[in-house]
């Protein structure tokens, strides 16, 4: 009988994107009787550990990212002392981890400290090709990222092999290390029509202060909006908090992922960040969006732009946002669509590493 495999899985706390993105790969691993350690910090940490109350649990040191200007040059230049200096702290970490947990593999999410050169370590990742408004700024990036990456045994990609995908020029194109395309890293699925009896709901996230400013400016669009709400803040607290700003709009700080996507699942029509997760979780659902990117985050700008070019979902920026509008147009997008197989192809990865370690 094969011994039980011991794997350590590291999202990034940058908002609750990455931790929300490694759940169906904590799932598979659980169903393939391995056992499961879970790295990170700061919400994510308290997100998965309120997912996962039966795993063990480690503490990272936090990347410290916020988004104080518009900048994505100047935000970077501000962060970058804090973000490698937590690189080189989780990096020590790892390793003392690894000596006293015995891993047999590590799976990291956009933590760059998060390997050891004595078993498989994985990064996770779609923005292989760093976006920017200057050229020779993201070349530049770009190629100090990928030198990240290739110090890892693998790249998997969470997009499929073929562009655009989801990650479009992002996670498409030539290079120079191991890589493999993992599908969508989402287990939502939508139910059935009759149970959409709420217009809208809402799920906020990301970095502050802009997590904060786009909901202040949302409570006040909200008081001329004659249709049904749910509002997720987007806060994970040790107790729940349940608020009406009126007799149509319910606020709660967080959701579960169970209770999110019944709450889903009763909309008709998600207001959100464009993070990448969440446009993982879309493909699956088939539901229309309004997508409004984070300010001085240009991955996330550009993504939702190249959607709504194709008249998939509706975009705008988070100071021209109009939410009667942008309700509207939602409602006559078209949604996108992937075979299950190519998107689930992330279980036949796992699969694989696994069978390696035997």
């Amino acid at each position: 009988m094969a011994q039980q495999k011991h794997i350590l899985v590291a999202p990034l706390y940058w908002g609750l994107g990455h931790a929300v993105r490694c759940i169906p790969i904590i799932n598979h691993l659980l169903d393939q009787s391995c056992k499961v350690s879970i790295a990170s910090d700061g919400q994510a940490l308290l997100f998965l550990q309120k997912t996962f109350p039966e795993l063990s649990f480690f503490e990272l040191p936090s990347y410290n990212v916020s988004y104080p200007t518009r900048s994505i040059y100047l935000n970077l230049a501000l962060s970058t002392p804090s973000i490698l200096s937590a690189i080189s702290k989780e990096y020590k970490s790892i390793q003392n981890l690894v000596e006293e947990h015995h891993f047999d593999a590590i799976i990291a999410d956009n933590r760059y400290g998060c390997r050891h050169e004595r078993i498989p370590s994985i990064l996770i990742t779609h923005q292989l090709n760093l976006i920017g408004n200057n050229f020779k700024v993201n070349k530049a990036a770009s190629r100090l990222h990928h030198s990240f990456i290739q110090k890892f045994n693998t790249c998997w990609i969470p997009d499929i092999p073929t562009s655009p995908g989801l990650s479009a020029s992002m996670g498409h194109g030539s290079f120079d290390f191991q890589r493999e395309y993992i599908g969508f890293l989402s287990s939502l699925q939508r139910g059935p029509t009759e149970l959409r009896k709420r217009a809208l709901i809402i799920v906020l996230s990301g970095p502050e202060p802009q997590r904060t400013k786009m909901e202040n400016k949302l409570l006040e669009q909200l008081n001329d909006f004659d249709k049904e709400v749910l509002l997720v803040r987007g806060l994970v607290k040790e107790t729940q908090e349940i608020t009406h700003a009126n007799n149509k709009v319910r606020i709660c700080n967080y959701l579960n992922r169970d209770a999110l996507l019944k709450e889903l699942n009763q909309s008709e029509i998600l207001l959100s960040r464009s993070g990448y997760t969440t446009l993982m979780d879309l493909a699956k659902l088939q539901m229309p969006a309004i997508l409004i990117p984070t300010p001085g985050q240009p991955e996330q700008e550009y993504l939702s732009k190249v959607l709504a070019e194709q008249g998939i979902f509706y975009h705008s920026d988070q100071d021209d946002f109009m939410l009667h509008k942008a309700y509207d147009e939602a409602l006559a997008s078209k949604q996108l669509a992937f075979s299950v197989k190519e998107s689930e192809s992330y279980k036949r990865v796992l699969n694989d590493l696994l069978m390696k370690l035997n």
